[in-house]
C-alpha cells in the first residue's frame, strides 16, 4: 500500500468547490445562530433593543467558538 496516499477525509479540494461548501457552512450556521436569539428574545418578551444584544453576544460566541475548533485548544 503506498503510504503517501491521502484519505478522503484529509484530501484538499478544488478552491471553487471549497469556496462554495465555505459559503453553504457560513449561511446555515448563521442562520440556526440567528434564529435561537430571535424564539427566546420573543418568548421572554425581550424589547427589540435586547435581542439584537442577544444576537449579536450569539454571534460574538460562535466566532469564538470557531476559532477555537479551527486552531485546536491545544
Amino acid at each position: 500500500m503506498n503510504d503517501t496516499a491521502v484519505h478522503p477525509v484529509d484530501e484538499r479540494l478544488p478552491t471553487p468547490r471549497l469556496a462554495a461548501l465555505g459559503l453553504q457552512h457560513v449561511l446555515v450556521m448563521y442562520a440556526g445562530a440567528i434564529a435561537v436569539p430571535l424564539i427566546v428574545g420573543r418568548a421572554l418578551k425581550l424589547t427589540p433593543e435586547q435581542v439584537a444584544l442577544l444576537i449579536s453576544a450569539d454571534l460574538f460566541a460562535c466566532g469564538i467558538v470557531t476559532l477555537i475548533q479551527s486552531f485546536g485548544v491545544t
